[in-house]
Formats: C-alpha cells, sequence, structure tokens
C-alpha cells in the first residue's frame, strides 16, 4: 500500500499537552490522541484574523478569550530568538469538551527554523499542587517538570482563559528526552535551553495581555480559505490518468482549515484505486515542508510557479502568494503491479501539477 504520512495540525498536539499537563498532577499518565489522516493542509488569507474569538459569548462576568495571535507575535519571536521573517497563521476552533472559545496561532520564523503554537481558551483549571510563577497583570505561569532536568512554563493562566505554548523548530529546537537535551539555537548561534525559551515566550504572553493584545497586521486566518477545486478539473484528471475511471471533485473540510478536493479512481489494469488530493496551504504551513529531508525543486515548465518534490507521492506549489500541495495516494489490490503503479506516479503528479500551477495564475 502506497499512503502518505502526514502530521497531525498542531494545535491538536497543543491540547495534547494541556491535557497531559492535568493529568499528570492527578497523577495519571497522559493518552495521545488517535492518529487522523489527512489528505492535505491549507491556503494563505490577507484578512486579519479578529482579536477576539467569536465563537460563543461569555457570561457578563468573563471577558472574552483573546486572539493567539495577538497574545504572541512574530516580533516577540524575533526578540527572543533572533529569528525573524516570521508569518502567522490564526484559526478559530470554537469549543469542545476539552476548552471552550479557543482559537489558536502558528507562529512561523526564519523560514521554518523555529516555530511555537498558542493555544488559547477556557480549559482545565490549575491543580493545588502545580507550581505557579506570578507574572505580568495578574498572570500566573503554571511550571512543570519536563523529567529532563529542565522546569518548562509552557501555560500561562489567567482568571478567565489559559494559554499553552509548545515550541519546535527543524533547525533550531533540538529535544532529545533520551540525552535530556531540551535546547533551542538562536539565529546568532547562541544557545537556550527550552526552560529559557518557555519562560520568555510566557512572560511576552503575560506582558501583551497586560497591555491590551493588540493583533498585528499580516496574521492570516486559515478558516479563511479559497476553493481548491477550482484548481484542477475531472476532465484534466482523466486526461493525465486514463487508466483510471476517476469521479469527482469531492470536497470536505481539512483539519487545517479550509477544504480538502479530493479526486477518485480505480483501474483494472492496474488492480488499484487512486486518491488525489488538493489543498491550499499558508506560507507558514508552507516553508518548514522545504526543510524536510528529500524536499527538491523540481522544473514544472511553468513560468512564475515554483514546484518542490516533497515526497515520491507530493509536489508543493508556490506562486505569487498562493500555496497548494497535490498527492496522489495509491492502494495497490496486489504485488504484481507495484512498479507499474509507481512509475506511473512519477509520471502523473508533475502533469496535474503542472495543470494546477496554470489555474494559480488565472
Amino acid at each position: 500500500m502506497m499512503m502518505t504520512t502526514r502530521p497531525l495540525p498542531m494545535w491538536i498536539a497543543s491540547l495534547s499537552l494541556l491535557i497531559g499537563l492535568a493529568l499528570a498532577a492527578c497523577g495519571q499518565s497522559p493518552v495521545a490522541p488517535a492518529p487522523a489522516r489527512e489528505s492535505v493542509a491549507s491556503p494563505p488569507a490577507t484578512a486579519a484574523a479578529p482579536a477576539q474569538d467569536s465563537s460563543a459569548s461569555p457570561s457578563p462576568t468573563q471577558a472574552r478569550v483573546p486572539a493567539a495571535c495577538a497574545l504572541l507575535t512574530a516580533a516577540d519571536v524575533e526578540k527572543i530568538t533572533g529569528y525573524g521573517n516570521g508569518t502567522a497563521d490564526s484559526q478559530q476552533l470554537g469549543s469542545s469538551g476539552l476548552m471552550e472559545d479557543a482559537n489558536s496561532c502558528t507562529i512561523v520564523a526564519g523560514q521554518g527554523k523555529f516555530r511555537v503554537e498558542v493555544l488559547a481558551g477556557r480549559a482545565f483549571p490549575i491543580l493545588p499542587d502545580l507550581t505557579t510563577v506570578d507574572l505580568e497583570g495578574g498572570a500566573k505561569g503554571v511550571v512543570k517538570d519536563s523529567g529532563i532536568g529542565q522546569k518548562w512554563m509552557d501555560v500561562v493562566k489567567f482568571p478567565d482563559y489559559s494559554v499553552t505554548l509548545l515550541i519546535s523548530g527543524i533547525a533550531a529546537a533540538k529535544l532529545d528526552p533520551d540525552k535530556k537535551i531540551a535546547t533551542v539555537t538562536k539565529a546568532d548561534g547562541s544557545v537556550l535551553t527550552y526552560e529559557q525559551v518557555y519562560e520568555a515566550l510566557a512572560r511576552a504572553v503575560a506582558h501583551n495581555a497586560a497591555t491590551g493584545a493588540q493583533l498585528p497586521g499580516g496574521v492570516s486566518d486559515v478558516s479563511a480559505k479559497g476553493d481548491p477545486c477550482a484548481l484542477l478539473t475531472l476532465d484534466e484528471v482523466k486526461q493525465v490518468m486514463s487508466e483510471f475511471t476517476m469521479t469527482g471533485p469531492e470536497s470536505s473540510p481539512s483539519a487545517y482549515g479550509g477544504n480538502t478536493c479530493s479526486f477518485r479512481g480505480h483501474s483494472d489494469s492496474l488492480q488499484a484505486t487512486a486518491i488525489i488530493g488538493v489543498v491550499y496551504l499558508t506560507q507558514a504551513q508552507f516553508e518548514p515542508l522545504l526543510l524536510s529531508s528529500g524536499t527538491k525543486k523540481i522544473d514544472l515548465g511553468i513560468g512564475g510557479a515554483t514546484a518542490y518534490q516533497y515526497t515520491p507521492g507530493e509536489i508543493l506549489l508556490n506562486k505569487g502568494n498562493r500555496y497548494v500541495r497535490i498527492s496522489i495516494d495509491t492502494l495497490p489490490e496486489g504485488a504484481d503491479k507495484l512498479d507499474q503503479i509507481e512509475a506511473g506516479v512519477q509520471k502523473w503528479l508533475p502533469q496535474l501539477a503542472q495543470r494546477i500551477a496554470a489555474h494559480l495564475g488565472q
């Protein structure tokens, strides 16, 4: 079976972190969320997200949850890590059984070298045996023992809401629990511990909240996506993959915001099913993928469009301020045709990407 593995959205990982914090305080082991399959990710939007969550009205005694992208900004990240040119994606998450009035912010700086997820919402209360530090404006930083010799202030508690932080980065962040290493290499080459970085981020959140938490310009709303089904037609898919009886397009919500566009087909001669996925990405979602091992630039012969082979079954496209990922997943019915199917994907995928790139210019 040739299937492409795709990551869970990072705000889900942040939720898992917050759940783990509460459970660990109760002496329980946190349970990781069940892995989810997602065809692809989502697109750039230029409209700034509202500075407050409009998904639900707070009670008269509760303040609204501020926008996570106002509580921590790309400018804050640059001041702490030195990585500039940061992009910020906001997403309204609403309410669930785990958190109410939630919204998230993903900040990617240094072209993907450093990344921080911010999750704001009404969540678990601080349990009595957790250590807290008084921060600006009455906020409290919740400190937990990482188990590797550092204590991380990755939760900031306010009277009406909580903020969870999660740092990562392909190039800058190094986390190895076995070797008890948790460091962030700054843009100037100096090194900070996770403990230092988390505390600096938490203090920036508390400061921004205390001074009004104004949403900066340039924040994209990942929920406000274009229609990826406008980038590829069924006739174009049939022309390229003539061995398959294709249907579609089908539009379904993406866990990354916006929608995924899918085409499905079956080939009797190749004894396989194929699923094509097309989705917009934001710049913040796109740039870290370019740093992944094996990603390489390819030439599609389309002026103004840049293409990258991300995996054997995925191509990333960029034209202007628009970012797209196209994938082909195949499910062979046996091993006899595997070589033919793999060769087919290498032929079909660039041709489909060419057609999408042409539509991006319209």
